[in-house]
């Protein structure tokens, strides 16, 4: 593990087995330069617990079986051993070990230790099996928990994801730690350059402190707001981009048991599709769903070294007085053949004035917007207004948090079990 993986607790079948088909995209260079072995001891210890207790491993026996056309009598040691090997690279397997000897008082021997496997189901549990060194006694463990596997040495039988495999698809950003000053603080996100004026917003719809006045056809400029803002300042004519530079997740509780990354999709529903006036005289506008990002990142990064992590992702390039609300939906995604599905409700900005449709502050009507995603299991929404974003961007708001980023006290928001906040660049046009 620490000749292929940085953080020593990952390895492939294959690369036990000096199997180059099935490696991990990070084993291949150390492979290349790896000697092969015409005997290899892990190969030799799987074949000797298989012929020893076959009996244990009748399923494994049986597609050993049906690989060989003359059935198990034509089975030598030799080929036992190869086939074995083959079966569990084949399957995209790989030995996951989470346990960190740094939390658990420096000590890298142990006495006894476990293994377990993924059941496939997402399940939060697992049984396990304990061995004890030097002894051939055997314990069944029941119930080992994600929390079980970080505060005790169990080796995990898990699938490699597919981001790991060289050449498969993978579609999702791996997030990275965001970098730290030396005081502790969040250095600025990769959206900084966009600001013109420290200082922030101030009110009015002249654009507030530092911005142009256009009746001089002077170049739109764009501001960072760093001040509690009243949406009723900011008309629809002028721009409001919402960006969430970071996110924080809180634990293992999305991960299904012995997973190695945590892997999320983050949604986005509003209203900004058509608008209808009801014969009621309400005033509706047609859903639509945006994907704000798919990304994973390591387990070790949502528990034992939990930090905040570089997101920068864009919410609403355009968040406009008629989007009195959105909504935010977050789905987890696992090996799983199941689809997850929500239906949640944004609501509208508008009025009718001088038999027209305009954009106004308060909601006029509400619509639901269904989310679904296959292999993933819905987790957490949140219904966010305008007013209310813009009125907390930065203080303790109703959440009692806050996070520094560039000097700045941004309010920290949750959804489920991650934390987040947004920068708001305003435009004035």
């Amino acid at each position: 593990m620490k000749e292929v993986d940085e953080d020593a607790e990952i390895v492939s079948f294959a690369y036990l087995f000096e199997q180059e088909n099935g490696l991990r995209k990070n084993e291949i260079s150390n492979f290349s330069k790896r000697k092969v072995n015409s005997s290899n001891v892990f190969k030799t210890a799987l074949q000797n617990e298989f012929e020893k207790n076959e009996e244990n491993y009748k399923t494994i026996a049986n597609v050993l079986e049906a690989k060989t056309s003359k059935g198990a009598l034509a089975r030598t040691s030799a080929t036992i051993a190869n086939d074995l090997a083959s079966l569990l690279v084949s399957e995209e397997l790989q030995i996951f070990y989470p346990f960190d000897s740094e939390y658990e008082d420096d000590d890298t021997s142990v006495e006894e230790f476990y293994v377990s496997y993924d059941p496939l189901n997402n399940a939060q549990t697992n049984t396990g099996y304990k061995f004890h060194v030097g002894l051939t006694d055997i314990d069944v463990v029941d119930g080992m928990s994600n929390d079980f596997l970080d505060d005790n040495p169990v080796y995990v039988i898990v699938p490699i994801d597919p981001c790991d495999i060289p050449g498969r698809p993978c579609g999702f950003t791996e997030l990275q730690p965001a970098p730290l000053d030396p005081n502790n603080e969040l250095l600025p996100s990769g959206n900084q350059f966009l600001i013109n004026n420290p200082g922030g917003f101030t009110g009015g719809n002249t654009g507030g402190t530092g911005s142009n006045n256009n009746n001089n056809n002077t170049v739109p400029t764009t501001t960072l707001l760093t001040a509690n803002t009243n949406h009723n300042n900011i008309p629809e004519s002028d721009i409001i981009s919402s960006y969430i530079p970071r996110i924080q997740i809180n634990g293992t509780s999305w991960m299904g048991f012995g997973g190695t990354h945590q892997k999320l999709r983050f949604f986005r529903g509003t209203t900004d599709g058509a608008v209808t006036q009801n014969a009621d005289g309400t005033i509706t506008a047609t859903g639509t769903k945006y994907t704000i990002k798919d990304f994973r990142c390591k387990r070790k990064y949502v528990k034992r070294k939990k930090r905040w992590l570089g997101f920068d992702a864009e919410f609403d390039p355009d968040w406009n007085m008629t989007e009195n609300t959105q909504v935010m939906a977050v789905f987890s995604l696992h090996h799983i053949s199941a689809t997850a599905s929500a239906e949640l409700t944004a609501k509208s900005g508008f009025k009718v004035e001088g038999g027209e449709i305009k954009p106004h502050t308060e909601a006029s009507g509400s619509v639901k917007i269904n989310f679904s995603l296959g292999s993933s299991k819905f987790r957490s929404n949140a219904e966010m207004s305008r007013r209310m974003i813009l009125a907390t961007i930065v203080g303790p708001g109703t959440t009692g948090r806050t996070i520094n980023n560039n000097g700045v006290q941004y309010n920290v928001k949750k959804i489920g079990i991650v934390d987040y906040y947004f920068k708001h660049f305003y435009t004035d046009l």
